[in-house]
This record gives structure tokens, sequence and C-alpha cells, in this order.
């Protein structure tokens, strides 16, 4: 049997469920991945209003060296660093060393003819028009490991891609400017990406696990076939990236990059314009707001703005999401490319925000959870019951027809339709009052027996 190896960082709790439930929960959440699923080891941080919630590992970081994951393991991310490469380009416009209107020709060397004309305000928008990441990737993939790689070569074989559009025509959600940025970073800068990446971003912000990994070719854990791991077998990769390639290849952790996302949301890493360039939506030739950019995909979930990105690369997959009503921040990261990082890490906010979860279940009652839950309750002006009828719960009011409870675990209960929620309390020996949350709209129901 898969060991599940845990270790908590748990501070004050500013939202409404209690550290220990939020633990249960996630518990129950990751466990299929590791056991069933064979993925290694997950990562997940929370952070509201700037207080970090939680910060957890699960499994293992190497199961061979006995290395479990922690708070501080650190996770190749991937694309879901972009937000923070652009945000160090930005840095250097704000003090002055880089221009957003200036064509990459003519701040960096040995730049192929074709590539010349990209203006520092199109690798940052998404609309370069350069090859998708992926694309550059299967190209990089295709050289010996211990081929070196030169900021020419690399250039080079850029240029050589198939490209998505001319600079500056359309929106591509995926591009490989955020591999291009840390280059004019190292040269106009007149500092190393790195160093401006934690002079500028980490240090201010208190990002003390996040850094660049200049060279990935050597073994980093597990990778794409984490089932195997099921049956003993040590998993790596290597990629064979060399530094000018990888420059833009972070590592950091789930509790950084919700720290990191925080302070960008909250306009504490960037000014107002800077911000807005890396958070607004993209916008088609005609003007559509496409509800993405270069770094977030956005959405909605309860009826609050939501920005997320799920991402990876070799075999690490990561979920990052920004909730702007509640200031909530989610991270999950996995050290697997089949983890369903992005189903795990809604299912979290679903939790916090106290909404339905996606997957809804139908669970058995607690032994003597009915007895604790049962009876009559004040919600405004309307009298509610609770019941139990053959072993479920049912919910009755004079406004609507009885309807039947599903339950969700840790006293949460949704409705036959999905369309209500009740949180019961946790007070003892019988609950006191639940929260009940319909089309984002939350009241409190009181006992009353």
């Amino acid at each position: 049997m898969l060991l599940l190896a845990t270790f908590p960082l748990l501070l004050s709790v500013t939202v409404q469920s209690q550290p220990t439930e939020i633990e249960a929960f996630l518990l129950r959440l990751v466990a299929p991945a590791l056991e069933r699923e064979g993925v290694p080891g997950i990562s997940v941080a929370v952070m509201q209003d700037g207080e970090l919630l939680l910060a957890r590992g699960f499994g293992w970081a190497d199961e061979r060296l006995g290395l479990p994951v922690q708070p501080a393991t650190a996770f190749p991310i991937g694309s879901l660093g972009r937000s923070l490469v652009g945000a160090a380009a930005l840095r250097e416009v704000e003090r002055g060393a880089l221009r957003l209107d200036a064509p990459i020709g003519k701040l960096l060397p040995d730049v192929p003819e074709r590539l010349q004309p990209i203006t520092l305000q199109q690798l940052l928008d998404g609309s370069s028009g350069l090859p998708a990441s992926s694309a550059l990737f299967e190209a990089l993939t295709e050289r010996a490991p211990a081929q070196r790689l030169t900021r020419k070569a690399f250039l080079e074989l850029l240029a050589e891609l198939p490209a998505q559009d001319a600079p500056g025509a359309s929106f591509a959600p995926d591009s490989s400017a955020w591999l291009v940025l840390p280059l004019l970073i190292d040269e106009v800068g007149k500092r190393s990406f790195a160093d401006c990446l934690a002079q500028e971003l980490c240090g201010p912000l208190g990002l003390r696990d996040t850094r660049v990994r200049g060279e990935l070719e050597c073994a980093l854990g597990h990778a794409a076939d984490c089932r195997e791991v099921l049956a003993g077998r040590a998993l790596e990769i290597c990629t064979g990236f060399e530094p000018r390639a990888a420059s833009a290849h972070i590592l950091s952790t789930a509790r950084d990059l919700v720290r990191w996302q925080t302070a960008l949301f909250q306009n504490a890493a960037l000014s107002a314009p800077s911000t807005r360039l890396l958070t607004e939506s993209a916008r088609s030739r005609s003007g559509e707001v496409l509800g993405m950019n270069a770094s977030f995909e956005l959405g909605e979930l309860g009826g609050q703005p939501s920005w997320r990105h799920v991402g990876g690369i070799a075999g690490w997959r990561g979920a990052l999401g920004w909730y702007e009503g509640a200031r909530l921040s989610v991270c999950v990261l996995a050290n697997c490319s089949s983890a369903r990082v992005g189903p795990i890490e809604e299912e979290i906010a679903r939790f916090l925000l106290r909404l339905p979860p996606r997957e809804l279940q139908d669970l058995p009652l607690e032994p003597g959870e009915s007895a604790l839950l049962s009876g009559g309750y004040q919600l405004g002006t309307l009298r509610v019951r609770i019941f139990e009828r053959e072993g479920k719960l049912w919910y009755e009011s004079a406004a609507e027809e009885a309807f039947r409870l599903r339950s969700q675990g840790f006293r949460r209960f949704v409705s036959s339709s999905g369309e209500a929620l009740l949180v019961f309390s946790g007070e003892s020996p019988r609950a006191q009052s639940f929260a009940e949350t319909r089309k984002g709209a939350t009241s409190v129901a009181r006992r009353m027996d």
C-alpha cells in the first residue's frame, strides 16, 4: 500500500471552516490521487487576505530516497511562472531599463530577422505571434541532451518553427514569449534574470523558496510515468535544457505561489498599469473580450471573478487560482503529468467558498449525525425543519416542497437539485445553526428547539 506521508503547516484560519475540517477535507480529496491514481506527491497551499491558511505536502517528492513532500518542497512550475517572468520584465520597465514599445531586434544581438520586429509589449500581452511553447519544447527534446544550446542557436531554432501569426495581429494563449523575456532582462537590464527575480520580487515579497533553475540536465524526482511508482520503481526526468534556453524555468513551492499571486492581485508587486497588463483579459481583433491572457484564464466561480492557470512541464503539473471576491489564492502542485490538479484546486476553492462541489457525492450519514442535525431552525422569517427519513436527511419549509439532502461529509449537504448547500455548525452535542448558500447568497439559520 502506498504510504500517505503528510507534513502540515497550519496557521490561523480566517475562513469559516475550521483547520481540522480543512485538513480532513484535503486528506480525503488527495488520497485517491496518491493511492489509486499513482501520483507520487502533491503540495497544497491556501492564502486568504494575505494570511497563509494552509501549506501541506502529501506523499513523496522522491520515494526512493525517502523524501516526503513538505511545505518547503520546490517543484518546477513551468507555465505557472509566466506571470513571474512577466512581472520581472515589467519591473525593468518601471525602472527605465526596458521600454514596452522596443522591438527585440534592437535589444538583443543575434536575433534572426524574422523575430526582430516583435516588441516587449507583444511578448507580454500574448500577441507576439511566436510559436507555442509546446512546439518549442518538442523541438528542444529532439536534440541530444549533451548538445549545448547558445542564445543564438536558441533564437535561430525559434525562428525556424512556424509562427502562429504576424507580430501584433492576434492573441495566442500559449507562446514561447515567456522563454524570450529572460534573455531581454539578461541583456538590457545589466543583471541576470535570476538576480532580477530575486531582487525585485522574491526578496521584497518574501518568496523564500522561489528561484531560477539555470540548468535542468539532472534528474528531478518523479515524472510522467508516475503510476509505476506503485511497483516501487524510481522515476526521473532529464530535459536536456541548457542555461540560456532554461533561464525561464523556475522552481517554487505552493506556499510561495499563493503569496505571489496575492501580491500581484492586491497591487503589492507592480504599479497599477503593469498589474493590469498581466491580469486583464486579452481582446480579439474586433475588440471582443476573450476571457484569457498570457498568464491566466479569466472566469467566475460562485458569482465572483476568478483567474486560474493549469499547466506543467516535463511530467510536473500545477494549478493556481485567484478568487477576487474572497481575496483567496489556492495552489496545487504535483510531480506527475496525469495528476488532476485543476479539479483538485477547484474543489478546494469550492469548499472554502461554501459552494457545492463539482463532483457531488451521496454519502451515508455518520453514526448519530441525524440526531445532532435534525430539528427546527429559523431562517430569516422562515421556519425550516431538518428531519431524517430512511437514513437520509430532508429539508422542509413552507416556501417549497420538502427535498432530500445529499451528504458531502464534514456536515455539508447539497440539495437533490444541487442548487442549495447547507453547512451545519460544529457545536456539541447538537448543531445550533447552519449556513445555507443559494446562487452565491448565504443566510444563517438558528436552531429554535
